[in-house]
């Protein structure tokens, strides 16, 4: 037996026969979070390449890892898909490909964010994946999309039903950066 049919969380539908428009994240009105489109490197990253060269050589391919990346928005859409490239599957030991190079789709309500479900590659998708998650009705949703936390996201487009509402989602309250750098331990 399959798990999908056990656990309807783990049901995944291929995009390509479900008609929906199409936005690149990062244009607005989706807000990024933690994370910035690099023009020149043609990627998301979490710092500006130069300020990684100041920091280590590590920390110049590290910053590619969207870990801690966010994407906002607010929508009436019943459907989300995404499509996601990236330069190669994140493929480790301790860590399914979910948690590795999957995007966790949240719900905000009243300043709080609820996980509503993933979309992830299998290890089939080497280089790119994409999926679609289905919500209950048309009403508006603040949504929250985490980026993967170890793979490099070289594009992110998110789909939504045609004709649905697509606005710009509550703003952060607090405007304070904050910048960690350390072991996963920090």
């Amino acid at each position: 037996m399959q798990i999908a049919q056990i656990d309807t969380n783990f049901t995944r539908e291929s995009v390509g026969d479900k008609e929906l428009a199409f936005y690149d994240a990062k244009n607005p009105p989706f807000a990024l979070y933690g994370i910035a489109y690099d023009y020149e490197r043609k990627r998301y990253c979490r710092m500006p390449n130069e300020v990684a060269k100041t920091v280590s050589e590590r920390a110049i391919w590290l910053v590619t890892y969207t870990t801690g990346g966010r994407i906002k928005f607010k929508t009436n859409s019943k459907s989300l898909a995404l499509k996601v490239s990236y330069p190669n599957l994140a493929e480790m030991s301790t860590m399914s490909l979910a948690g590795s190079s999957g995007c966790a789709v949240y719900l905000d309500k009243d300043g709080k964010s609820y996980f509503y479900n993933s979309i992830y590659p299998t290890y089939e998708n080497k280089t790119s994946y994409n999926g679609v998650i289905y919500f209950e009705d048309e009403k508006d949703k603040e949504i929250t999309i985490y980026t993967p936390l170890y793979n490099a996201v070289t594009e992110l487009y998110i789909g939504l039903d045609i004709g649905a509402k697509l606005e710009k989602g509550r703003e952060y309250t607090n405007k304070k950066k904050i910048l960690y750098y350390g072991s996963s331990i920090t």
